[in-house]
């Protein structure tokens, strides 16, 4: 896949752009990027707490269909990261009992299938400072060091490449 990247210092959330970019008729490949989300949310509208420091970004999808989509890309992330994980079915990477990052799948369905999938990523990256009720740790936390977050995106981003090439061709 090409992606398109279309960064941002700051937004609300990256899935609320990729979505209206979606509507706007942008072809698939587009990646927003946020250096901080300031109304990040995951699954059930639960807040996605995503300060500066984490990869925070969303892909626009036009798939044929979006089933297993949300594993597919969560073994697409994982697969990028030094670190062991597990994951949390349906959406979560996990090192240990802390929470190292989070997919969110949103999609637009219509008559004849699947208008567009918009892929949420939040990786804790380079962040530390979690607030208590978070059970959740970062890269830089696993490893002992800050990561490069231009080198880490690239990393996902080709692994994702590689694993939705694989769910569009054999589904």
């Amino acid at each position: 896949m090409n992606w398109n990247l279309e960064r941002h210092a700051s937004l609300d959330s990256t899935n609320r752009l990729a979505y209206e970019r979606a509507q706007e008729g942008v072809p698939a490949g587009l990646v927003v990027v946020a250096g901080e989300q300031t109304a990040g949310r995951g699954r059930r509208d639960n807040r996605w707490h995503s300060p500066g420091g984490g990869l925070w970004f969303t892909l626009l999808l036009r798939p044929p269909h979006i089933e297993g989509l949300s594993l597919v890309a969560a073994l697409g992330v994982g697969s990028a990261l030094s670190v062991d994980w597990q994951l949390h079915w349906p959406n979560d990477l996990y090192c240990g009992t802390r929470k190292l990052a989070g997919v969110l799948v949103e999609s637009r369905l219509s008559g004849s299938g699947c208008e567009f999938a918009l892929v949420g990523v939040g990786l804790n990256a380079n962040n530390s400072d979690f607030p208590p009720e978070l059970v959740a740790t970062s890269l830089a936390l696993e490893l002992g060091h800050e990561i490069d977050l231009e080198q880490q995106l690239q990393a996902v981003l080709n692994s994702l490449s590689t694993y939705l090439d694989r769910y569009e061709r054999e589904g």
